[in-house]
């Protein structure tokens, strides 16, 4: 890989690198925001049907909260008293900490379906791998009772809060563990996320950006030149809505034809060619050689036929002309809309000229 291939290469692995960094970082930091995305049904499917009583208190700084961290794992029955417990108390915040390694996040729905099947209402239920870690938790069922945010008692295997709040009125701390537990059978979910990009072959992505960028290029297609001619463009459009500063005044009014020209003359001489021929590429060598036009710019209407090594045969066209060659994309073709190859685009007052010529003809010469 060579020329303009190599500082494409290096430019997209310095991006890479940068977006690797960056979506690393913000994923460390902000694993709720993959996760809501992950989880989007079971959030849905809970935090819409929350009953009043429970849906004012949801989201509300200070106060008393109970975190039950919560599991699979569990029995169905104790699952089911747990919502039940919870549907009572709107302290009440059952946590997971993620999906199934077989089944993901749909696989614990529809488990908690069955086991609160004929409940009235479900209680708020969050998927959260951040709290299991800075809770320390590795056992469940375990509540924690936090007041405005911090942590004065937990205990394991109890799912009352009556029996709680009456430990509470005399001690705090870790109030021990009195029923069964498990450990929870899901996956973290964040730790997931960071794996997948820690473990991401970034320097293969931008590798593959570059070598497939040729296979994604669609440009219209404009036949060779059998005639000579000479033809005029007006680059003029017409305003589909008005066009308003900020302070309210009508720059445009839906309608008006606008010129570009008016404003900025079209300064450079666009030398447009089928660079996949061998004879046009000979063409256009010619005139950069002679050096007799200034600020001239070519231009190719085809890409390489190999999308896998697109980048080597481009620069072997670049060396054949001369110059940087540049693709005539689909902006240029839509404003141009040149009939063949090659042809001479010019700026001429208001308007474009356009000098199309024969390959081998004497006419080509400007």
């Amino acid at each position: 890989m060579t020329g303009d291939a190599s500082a494409a290469l290096s430019v997209a692995t310095a991006r890479a690198k940068v977006v690797t960094e960056t979506q690393r970082d913000t994923l460390k930091e902000t694993a709720a925001a993959p996760e809501a995305k992950k989880n989007a049904y079971l959030q849905e499917m809970y935090h819409a049907n929350l009953p009043d009583d429970v849906a004012k208190t949801v989201g509300k700084p200070g106060g008393e909260e109970i975190l039950f961290f919560a599991s699979k794992s569990m029995q169905d029955g104790d699952m089911r008293g747990l919502l039940q417990t919870a549907l009572a108390d709107p302290r009440i915040t059952i946590i997971f900490l993620g999906g199934e390694k077989v089944g993901g996040v749909k696989s614990l729905t529809d488990w908690l379906q069955v086991v609160g099947r004929g409940l009235p209402n479900v209680p708020p239920i969050q998927i959260d791998p951040p709290r299991f870690r800075d809770f320390k938790i590795t056992q469940v069922p375990e509540a924690v009772v936090l007041r405005d945010g911090k942590e004065v008692a937990r205990v394991g295997g109890v799912y009352s809060t009556q029996w709680i709040d009456t430990a509470l009125q005399t001690r705090s701390g870790d109030l021990g563990t009195y029923g069964a537990m498990s450990t929870p059978i899901e996956l973290d979910m964040q730790k997931q996320f960071e794996d997948a990009i820690d473990h991401y072959d970034w320097d293969g992505y931008a590798k593959s950006a570059v070598a497939n960028f040729w296979r994604d290029q669609h440009l219209a297609p404009v036949p060779h030149a059998t005639k000579p001619d000479v033809y005029e463009i007006d680059p003029s459009v017409t305003i589909t809505q008005d066009v308003t500063l900020p302070n309210g005044q009508v720059l445009a009014h839906a309608g008006d034809r606008v010129n570009p020209l008016k404003v900025i003359p079209f300064k450079p001489t666009l030398l447009v060619i089928d660079a996949s021929d061998p004879a046009q590429r000979q063409f256009a060598a010619a005139q950069v050689k002679k050096g007799d036009i200034q600020d001239l710019v070519v231009m190719s209407t085809a890409v390489p036929a190999e999308a896998t090594d697109g980048w080597d045969a481009w620069a072997k066209w670049q060396d054949a002309i001369g110059a940087h060659l540049y693709l005539y994309s689909k902006p240029y073709a839509s404003r141009f809309r040149l009939s063949a190859t090659p042809s001479f685009v010019s700026g001429n007052g208001l308007t474009l000229k356009v000098r199309q010529v024969v390959v081998g003809s004497t006419q080509g010469a400007q």
